[in-house]
């Protein structure tokens, strides 16, 4: 009972944090690519000089 329990709860932390983890890999790969870097930066700032 207590192995399921334990499985369970993988499973659970591993579908709550796979959206984490791709998020900031895909932040992290955005941010390599200057024109994306600007347009987050434009999109942080509403536009506004920093």
């Amino acid at each position: 009972m207590v192995e399921k329990a334990y499985q369970k709860d993988s499973e659970f932390k591993r579908w709550i944090f796979a959206p984490l983890w791709l998020g900031v890999g895909g932040a992290a790969l955005a941010l390599k690519n200057p024109e994306m870097r600007k347009a987050a930066l434009k999109l942080l700032t509403k536009g506004k000089p920093i």
